[in-house]
This record gives structure tokens, sequence and C-alpha cells, in this order.
């Protein structure tokens, strides 16, 4: 009966100890990379959601005010993606801080600009706690976002947003 190892060192006297080794390890590196890359994952399969998200702007011009109508789409300025539609907009008296001739500071109504906060519906993926209008624009509370509609372009803050 042969031994396991013989005495030049041999695995059942065809194969060093060594070379055994590092064939086994190669098959292990080369098991795991193919399970990393190319083994069944399980993904979550994403679903639309509705959320409801607001956006304060403030000092717009009155004219683009006017502009800004319930049940207009919203999309992202940089991609163009749509993000909401336009379900409430309310104005007020956009409120400034003047320097006065003597040097003070005053905290003024203008007169031809606006505050609106817009109360926009998505539908999107809400994953792990981030919100994707469109499945792919993040939003995220305190952002500035650049905003368009059909008929205007404007900087607004995400103030809020509830499922």
């Amino acid at each position: 009966m042969k031994k396991l190892v013989d005495e030049k060192g041999r695995l059942f006297g065809k194969i060093s100890l060594i070379d055994f080794i590092v064939i086994v390890m190669v098959l292990v590196l080369a098991a795991a990379i193919y399970v990393r890359f190319f083994g069944r994952t399980e993904t979550a399969r994403a679903t639309d959601e509705t959320f409801v998200y607001q956006v304060q702007v403030t000092n717009l011009r009155e004219a683009s005010v006017d502009n800004l109508r319930v049940g207009d789409k919203l999309f992202s300025a940089e991609s163009g993606t749509e993000i909401g539609t336009i379900t409430d907009v309310a104005a007020s008296d956009a409120m400034l801080d003047v320097t006065r001739t003597d040097g003070t500071f005053a905290y003024t109504k203008s007169t031809n600009r606006k505050d609106v906060v817009l109360t926009l519906e998505a539908s999107g993926v809400i994953s792990e706690g981030r919100y994707y209008a469109g499945r792919t624009f993040e939003l995220n509370v305190n952002d500035k976002v650049d905003l368009c509609t059909k008929y205007c372009e404007f900087e607004g803050t995400i103030w809020s947003i509830e499922r």
C-alpha cells in the first residue's frame, strides 16, 4: 500500500504537496470570482409608488409665478427627467433684505417678486429611505435643484417629502 506522502514529498507519489496546495488555492479563487461576478443574485423588484413633496422657490418674478399652474409637469432642468406634477401653487410676497443709505438693513416686501411653495405629486421608487422621482432623479430634503416647466425655469429647495 502506498503512503499518502512519499519520501520526496509527493502526494500519492505523483504530485508534490506544494503544487497540490497551489492548484487548490487557484480553484478556490476562480470559484470566488465566478460567484462574485457571475453568480445569481436576488435583486429587489422596485415598484413605482406615488409620493408628495414640496419645493420652495424664493424671489421668483410674478410673470413666472403666473406660468406655474396646477396640472403642469415639472422637470429637472439638468437632465430633462420628469419629476412630478404640480398639485398646488402657494404664492406670497417675497421678503428681501435691503441696505438703506444710512447703512442699516431692513426686511421689506418686494413689489414684483414672489416666494412660492409648489406641492408636487410624483411617481417613482422609494428604496432604503431614498426617494427617486421618475426612477432616476434622487430627491433629498434641503437639496437645491434646477427645475423647469414648459414655460419657465427656476431654482428651488426641496422642503418636504411624504408618502
